[in-house]
């Protein structure tokens, strides 16, 4: 079990256009590939230490907490429907 952090999207995109950068912008700021923002945003990707302070450095004027939060601890639940029989 681990603890999650997670980006705050919406704030983070109200921040992004408070400060008018577009994700491109934002990504180029932040020391970053356009497309790991893209993948942070769209929860497909954590956010690892460089995001987190480009994110930092960017939304300048702004806490860590109103930027990221714990997402909880992740347990894995496994599935426990029964097997389909097969017709004959």
């Amino acid at each position: 079990m681990k603890n999650k952090l997670a980006l705050n999207t919406r704030s983070f995109l109200k921040i992004l256009n408070e400060k008018h950068l577009n994700i491109t912008s934002a990504a180029r700021d932040m020391g970053i590939d356009r497309s790991h923002l893209l993948r942070v945003l769209k929860g497909k990707q954590a956010s690892g230490r460089k995001f987190i302070e480009g994110a930092l450095r960017i939304c300048d004027g702004y806490s860590f907490d109103d930027l990221f939060f714990s997402a909880g601890v992740v347990i894995k639940i496994p599935n426990n429907r029964p097997a389909k029989k097969e017709a004959m």
